[in-house]
């Protein structure tokens, strides 16, 4: 993919602007613009309304002016505070007080000794010396504008108070377009001031340097002239050259706070370590099986999406995606990088396919057996793609000023097309943007065995219109659905059939329930039969209140004869009669 570099820090690089200057300076312009408009008046050489009409347009400029420094104005008040009672506002960007302390610090060190910048340098500290220079150039010049105009007005006020004769009013009129033209400079030198540095603050916002702050030549200078107290371990992105000044720019960040009367700009350039690594990324390239079952692929699943190694082999360190990289020119990548390591104290898939010659596969790489109906058409750099047909397919190449070419495409292959090409495959267009002179087809072999190496060691998964960068997400879902299924089968008796016991349990239960409800039922409130029953019982029982018992005496006669009663006559014996 390109080049990877490692940032190992920042150089900071300050652009102080000092804003102290201009509110006195438009104090004394307000105060100088009075004085001529009031002597103009005063002369009687014009008429009030030639005076309002020289005046006017300096007016407006002065106003415009005023509007710019209140914009200036309310960017500082609305700032974020560092902290409480501090003098620190942030503007745009990330800073901390401690941080804006330390290079108010530096930029008084480097104001008063420029011979302390080496040290200041290994603190990752540069003030940028041009910009002192130019704003100091700057305020020298409003300043010579201010003493200029004041000349003018006492000269003018002088020749006022000698006005006696007739010849001196064209003196007079010189002189006071003289001080209208020097008002008018000063103006123009004030707004055009403070136009810069607003809109160099919206700038920063946009992370934009703007050129009033620093010019990419000024900035290559000051670079250049403080190259060679640059820490040895660390070093820019890119060569120190002024036509790759601007992708340094580029490639840095740029934070604005406002500190005592002082608007800093503070560009962060990175720094790199010397070690420059190559970038790859890791695409499992599916491998097939079995020559005569194009629907079988063997593939390697990446330990990592991108992996980066030094030219010597010797340290390599792995990325799982490049949000963090920043891209300079000619795909040099800078990205921050916590580890690094070496291929012999941390093994892994891919740094021992790099740097070893191997038979076999390393126990490190992890392999997965794809079984499908597989169309896969994965887009490489320099018009190169990789495609994967587990079924014949026919490829079509159409090409400027020449015949259409048909191809028959199967199993595993990479695909290089020019630029005035147009190939179509199935449902898929392959538009190619790079420049190469022809087509070839190609695989590249490695030098040991995937298939046999894995035909005994993975399971199979039949997937469809997949990835190959998201392959090593199939592969944990599908092992994920492996492990669900297989739970499923091997649940105890008691947790596979759970939902029929707890059915059968609560049918026990509800019938437990009734058949107690119905036993209190009975026995606390008797049936409505059984009352009626004994209510009429106890209606037809007669009353028994006074009873009493006689015995009565049996009496044989004499003159009867006695027979001797049958058994069947017999009736049982009575000794008492109810009375």
């Amino acid at each position: 993919m390109g080049e990877l570099k490692i940032s190992g820090g920042y150089l900071n690089v300050l652009a102080p602007v000092d804003i102290s200057y201009i509110s006195p300076h438009i104090l004394n312009l307000k105060s100088m613009l009075d004085k001529i408009s009031y002597f103009c008046k005063q002369s009687k050489i014009h008429s009030e309304l030639e005076c309002n009409n020289i005046m006017e347009p300096i007016i407006v400029r002065y106003h415009n002016m005023i509007e710019e420094y209140d914009s200036l104005s309310h960017l500082t008040r609305s700032a974020w505070f560092g902290g409480i009672g501090s003098a620190l506002k942030q503007l745009f960007g990330t800073l901390t007080e401690d941080d804006a302390i330390r290079y108010d610090n530096a930029l008084s060190t480097v104001q008063e000794n420029e011979k302390k910048m080496a040290s200041l340098i290994k603190q990752n500290i540069l003030i940028t010396t041009s910009t002192l220079i130019a704003q100091n150039s700057t305020l020298e010049k409003i300043k010579i504008n201010e003493a200029s105009l004041k000349t003018a007005v006492n000269k003018l006020s002088a020749d006022l108070n000698n006005l006696t004769i007739a010849s001196q009013e064209a003196i007079i009129t010189s002189e006071l377009n003289t001080a209208f033209n020097i008002l008018d400079s000063a103006l123009l030198t004030l707004s055009f001031r403070l136009e810069d540095i607003v809109n160099s603050i919206l700038f920063c916002n946009q992370n934009v340097l703007h050129p009033s702050v620093i010019t990419p030549s000024k900035l290559y200078q000051e670079l250049a002239k403080n190259y060679r107290h640059f820490p040895n371990d660390l070093k820019l992105p890119l060569s120190l050259d002024l036509e790759l000044i601007n992708a340094i720019i580029h490639t840095s960040k740029l934070t604005c706070y406002y500190y005592r009367n002082k608007i800093m700009f503070m560009l962060q350039i990175p720094l790199v370590t010397p070690e420059t690594y190559s970038l790859f990324n890791n695409i499992p390239l599916p491998t097939p099986h079995d020559v005569n079952r194009t629907n079988s692929y063997v593939t390697i699943i990446p330990s990592s999406k991108y992996v980066a190694m030094t030219k010597d082999k010797t340290r390599f360190c792995t990325l799982d995606n490049l949000d963090s990289c920043t891209v300079l020119v000619s795909q040099i990548y800078v990205c921050e990088v916590m580890n690094t390591y070496t291929p012999s104290a941390h093994p892994t898939c891919e740094s021992e396919i790099i740097t070893k010659v191997l038979s076999n596969l390393p126990e490190q790489c992890e392999t997965k057996l794809l079984f499908g109906n597989i169309d896969i058409w994965k887009p490489l750099s320099n018009n190169r793609w990789i495609y994967v047909q587990s079924n014949p397919s026919k490829l079509f190449i159409d090409c400027f000023e020449s015949e259409l070419i048909v191809v028959n495409l199967l199993g595993t292959g990479v695909l290089n097309m020019p630029s005035n090409c147009t190939a179509y495959c199935k449902n898929t267009k392959l538009v190619p943007k790079s420049n190469i002179l022809n087509i070839t087809f190609h695989l590249e072999k490695s030098n040991f065995n995937i298939a046999k190496s894995t035909c005994l060691k993975t399971d199979t998964i039949n997937l469809e219109n997949i990835d190959l960068e998201n392959l090593k997400s199939y592969q944990h879902l599908s092992t994920s659905i492996i492990k669900q299924t297989d739970e499923i089968i091997n649940q105890p008796h008691f947790t596979k059939y759970s939902a029929h016991y707890s059915i059968l349990t609560l049918v026990l239960f509800s019938f437990t329930i009734c058949f107690i409800a119905y036993k209190i039922f009975r026995c606390v409130r008797p049936s409505s039969s059984v009352m009626n029953i004994r209510k009429k019982l106890k209606l037809g029982k007669p009353k028994t209140d006074n009873i009493s018992l006689k015995e009565i005496p049996v009496t044989k006669p004499s003159n009867l004869p006695v027979q001797e009663p049958q058994p069947s006559q017999l009736s049982p014996p009575r000794l008492r009669e109810i009375v």
